[in-house]
């Protein structure tokens, strides 16, 4: 009988920003070798110490558009 490999399964992560320390545990992830992971960042976030890190290396990262809304 022939086995064949299970496709990976894909895991999309989104994140508004992403932190240097929250990077390996998404990398840790990726490197499984039943998981494709993607993850979706947005804009950092202005005038303010919340910020995406800056190294993302060969990790698959889709920057997507961010809009801001005024509330109040």
């Amino acid at each position: 009988m022939v086995s064949q490999a299970a496709a990976p399964f894909s895991l999309a992560i989104l994140q508004r920003v992403c932190t240097s320390y929250r990077l390996e545990l998404f990398r840790r992830l990726a490197a499984r070798p039943e998981l494709r992971v993607r993850l979706f960042l947005g804009d950092d976030l202005p005038d303010s110490k919340v910020r995406s890190t800056g190294d993302f290396g060969d990790f698959d990262v889709v920057k997507l558009p961010t809009s801001w809304f005024g509330v109040g």
